[in-house]
């Protein structure tokens, strides 16, 4: 199993329940020092069978663990 399927995995009980455990495992083990597919992870995350409320929360909180911006595009400039 990849680490982007364990990570999904683990996201299971979140989609369906809002465990927030389940969650914050996934949020671990994706930030736990391992080499990971970013991308593949968060289209599988915005992509998965899920509210869509459920998705976004969970797609911000793996971006926020992994020291990604937490909204997804171009930073924004700041002053000339």
């Amino acid at each position: 199993m990849s680490r982007v399927e364990a990570v999904l995995e683990q996201l299971e009980p979140w989609f369906d329940e809002r465990e927030r455990a389940a969650l914050e495992a996934a949020c671990a083990l994706a930030a736990d020092g391992g080499a990971i597919d970013l991308p593949a992870l968060l289209h599988a995350v915005e992509t998965a069978r899920a509210p869509a409320e459920a998705r976004r929360i969970a797609a911000s909180a793996l971006r926020y663990r992994l020291g990604l911006p937490v909204v997804p595009g171009a930073p924004c400039r700041k002053g000339p």
